[in-house]
Formats: structure tokens, sequence, C-alpha cells
């Protein structure tokens, strides 16, 4: 079962997560023994050290005590809290760590040598001091500060102080991320809120994936997407028409929530705030080409970074907006023309040119039926007289001389001895051009 099925393994991978935090967020120095583990998780001991392979390799979870009899027990490392947080949307200790650093730095401030002891900043704080001595032990892990004076097998740190690297990063803090979420064809919407935005709130970054800026060429967007997604602290959501209407708008925002992250859809255009369909109707709405709602986008923002250093002139933002909404919708009307397609349809004549009627006349038919076998096929276009030999395939030849096809079913051993029986279908990415060909239209 362990082996096979990859589905149930990630599900019991996160289970066996949630167990391992709710221990460390108690007392992070104590281990789980893996019996009481396989006990809860309803696993053998084999099943177990399977399970937990990829977090060894990737250092999220600590194993001790391994004996001969092959006892041993787990825990998070401080790697693995920090990244659980991060795909759990959890930021409480992402805040404590910010405390931290703000009390360390003043201490810093009257004297570079001064060392504090965790239980004081637990008292001082008003913080567990569990939670004080973890974070601050992912705060080691990037050089921000020093431990001293380790207590216990868990380690638990009893002294602490500021690293010079620590107290760069309190003097120099990185700018806090909005995510502003918009379909492809609202690009000068979303470049103008960025332009905005970060020139009212200087300590924040928009990202806007089409701004070259944000996403340059060769990265790879995907991941860059869900890193930003995963350290924004709000999700705008250009609710425009075109917007909501995109698939990857309903998926970052779908992940934007997963992870906790604040959502404001901000309208523009013709949708309004009274009109959003379900989920984004969840959230309250602004219609943010409206100086009122615009003026309490403002005030929202206020209240995640302060008071802007520059307050936008409420009128030309309002006008500007509409204009490039006006742009959008126009642009929205031309059909664009895919990348390549001067090549692919290159290919495909090309294609053509090298197949017989009969074969043409079989491409012709996954059109009107969807899928065909190679005996269908066969017996239809030798009734309408295309074909002159008797052949035993079709679809094969058409296939490899031009890609215009590819099979349904995966292959299996018995195509060695009587090949191929099964579907054909037609190749999605060649269908439009080739629905062209095969179908002029008058």
């Amino acid at each position: 079962m362990m082996a096979t099925d990859e589905a149930k393994q990630n599900e019991l991978r996160s289970e066996l997560l949630v167990l391992l935090d709710r221990v460390y967020e108690q007392k992070f120095y104590e281990p789980v023994a893996a019996d009481k583990l396989c006990e809860q998780l309803s696993l053998s001991r084999q099943e177990l050290e399977i399970l937990i392979t990829p977090f060894l390799v990737q250092g999220l979870v600590e194993k001790d005590a391994e004996t001969l009899g092959g006892h041993f027990y787990l825990r998070l490392s401080a790697y693995g809290k920090e990244k659980y947080d991060e795909a759990t949307g959890n930021d409480t200790n992402q805040s404590i760590r910010q405390s931290l650093l703000k009390t360390l730095a003043e201490e810093y401030e009257k004297n570079v040598h001064v060392i504090v002891s965790a239980e004081k900043m637990a008292a001082q704080l008003g913080v567990d001091r569990n939670r004080v001595c973890f974070n601050l032990l992912i705060m080691e892990r990037h050089g921000m500060v020093s431990i001293s004076g380790r207590v216990g097998a868990g380690h638990v740190p009893h002294h602490v102080s500021l690293t010079p690297e620590g107290k760069f990063a309190y003097d120099n803090p990185e700018p806090k991320v909005i995510f502003l979420s918009h379909a492809a064809v609202d690009e000068e919407i979303a470049k103008y809120l960025k332009q905005v935005i970060e020139g009212s709130f200087p300590e924040t970054h928009v990202f806007v994936s089409t701004d070259p800026e944000d996403l340059p060429p060769g990265d790879l967007w995907f991941e860059t997407i869900l890193s930003e997604l995963s350290s924004a602290h709000v999700l705008m959501v250009l609710a425009t028409e075109r917007g909501i209407s995109r698939r990857w708008v309903w998926f970052e925002t779908g992940a934007g929530w997963a992870r906790g992250v604040k959502i404001i859809p901000c309208c523009a255009g013709k949708v309004r705030k009274g009109q959003l369909p379900p989920s984004f109707s969840k959230w309250q709405a602004l219609n943010i080409d409206e100086e009122v709602d615009f003026r309490i986008l403002l005030d929202i923002l206020a209240k995640e970074y302060g008071s802007p250093s520059q307050p936008p002139d409420s009128s030309a933002v309002i006008s500007n907006l509409t204009r490039l909404d006006v742009r959008a919708e126009e642009r929205a009307r031309v059909p664009a023309k895919a990348p390549y397609t001067d090549e692919m349809r290159a290919q495909v004549e090309k294609g053509l040119r090298k197949l017989t009627e009969g074969e043409k006349e079989a491409v012709r038919l996954l059109f009107i039926e969807g899928q065909l076998t190679d005996r269908r096929a066969i017996d239809i276009v030798r009734e309408k007289g295309l074909l002159k030999d008797n052949p035993t395939y079709i679809f094969i030849r058409i296939c490899a001389e031009t890609g215009f096809v590819q099979r349904v079913w995966s292959r299996n051993e018995s195509e060695d001895r009587v090949g191929y029986q099964g579907p054909w279908i037609l190749n999605e990415h060649l269908k439009p051009l080739l629905e062209q060909f095969l179908f002029p239209r008058e």
C-alpha cells in the first residue's frame, strides 16, 4: 500500500506534520517516539520509515536516538517549523520573530555586546518561553542572532545576542509584499496601481506578474508566483469582467486564501462590488474606480503599512483607471494571435501534403466522431471509395508522419502481438489550424 498509493502517502505525511507541529508548539525540544506515531497513524515502523524519508532528506524533520532494535524519535527541525508555518499560512511566529528582532536591536543600540536571556524576552513580550526559544533558533538559522548557554538535549536557548547581520536586517527591512492578481489583458491597470501604491507606501512592494521587473524572462514563473503569494501580506484581486473570468486569477486567489492572506477584491469597469460571483463575494469588495472606495482602499493599506508618505491625487487616479479599463476592454475584443502560429501553419501544410486523400478523410472524421479506432476509420473511408488498398492501420502512419493524431490508450503488452487496437484523437494543439485547412469557410 505505502509504495503504490502516492495520494495516501501524502495524506499521511500531512497528518504526521500536524502531530509533530502540535508537540513542537508546546515543547519544541521534546521528540516523539516512533512507536507512538505508528499507533496514531496506524502504520508499521517500516511504513513510517518510508513515509519520513523525504522529510529527512529535505531537513524538515530530525531523527534521534535510533537503536539497534529500530526504535527512534522524531521532531520538527527549526527549518521544518519555519516551512510548515509558511505552507499553512501561520504568521504568528513570524510576528514574534519581528518583535524579538526589535527588542534585541534596541538593546544592541545601547551596547553592541549585550547578551539577553530568553526568559527576560519572554516576560517582556508576554510570549510563552517555548515560542520565544524555537523562534530564536529559526533566527539563528538566518544568522540574525547568536545563541549561548544552550540547555538540555533539545538545545533550549538560554542567552542570546544580536549579530551585525541581524542589526542590518532590522535597519533594512525587506519591503512588505502586496500581491496584485490580474488578467494579462489588464496589465496596464495592474502596473498603474503598482506605481500608485508603491509611491504612496514606500515600504511596500506590489508584485505584478506581467511586470518584467517582478518576473524577469527566464525565471521559473510558477515557483516565483507561489513564493510571492507565501510572503504576501495582502492580495488585491483586480476584479474586472476580464479578470474574474480567468482561471489563473481564481487559482491565485484560492492559493492566497489557503495561506491566510488578507484578500481585497478591487472592482473596476462593468463589474461592481455587489455583483461578484462566489467565492469572490465572500470578501468585502471595493469599487476602486470610485473616489470613496479608493480612499477606503488607502485607509486599509495604511492600517497595514502606516500612513502614506505621499497621498495620491484620488481624482487623477480614478480618471486614469477609467481610461485604462476602456483600453483593456478594447484589447480584449481583438483576438490575440497565438505564439508560433506561422510555424504551426507551415507544419500543418507540410503534413497535409504527405497524406493521401483517404488519410485526410480519416483526420476529418475525427472532427466529427471525436475518436476512432483504425478499424472503424478504415471501414468508413473505404465506403467513401477513398482507399485503393487494404491497410490494417491508418492512424499510425498519420501520427508518425504529421503528429496530427495521438492515441488514447497507454501501451500494454498485447500490442507486441496484435498491435494497437485502441482509439485515436486529434492533437488538440494543432486542431484549430487543421480545422481551417480541412473545413475552409466560404
